[in-house]
């Protein structure tokens, strides 16, 4: 590919990725609404967690891992029940990194 049609691949990719981050965001947001607190993994999202009161999704429709346009998975924690981070490591896939390999955030 040429570094012209090569950047415009890296931006769409990335630009797949922030809006998958934003609505796994939304739908972190609901399962907190939902329950009282946020999912331990994003597992929960889709698979009901033993006797959880509230729980009214599926929240996402999906039943392998999330993946980010570079194939690997979305990362998230979350810490004190409120707050979330959600992110991809880009496509290098590590911590870090710049150009397209830095990393796409989203946190609340």
């Amino acid at each position: 590919l040429t570094p012209a049609i090569q950047r415009r691949v890296t931006d769409a990719k990335r630009g797949r990725a922030h809006a998958d981050l934003s609505f796994v965001a939304a739908a972190v947001g609901l399962y907190r609404h939902d329950t009282g607190h946020s999912p331990e993994t994003l597992a929960d999202l889709h698979d009901r967690p033993l006797e959880l009161p509230g729980w009214r999704g599926p929240y996402l429709d999906c039943d392998a891992p999330l993946l980010d346009p570079w194939g690997n998975p979305y990362v998230y924690w979350h810490r004190s029940g409120r707050v979330h981070e959600l992110l991809s490591y880009g496509a290098d896939g590590a911590p870090g990194g710049h150009g397209p390999g830095r990393d796409l955030r989203h946190w609340r």
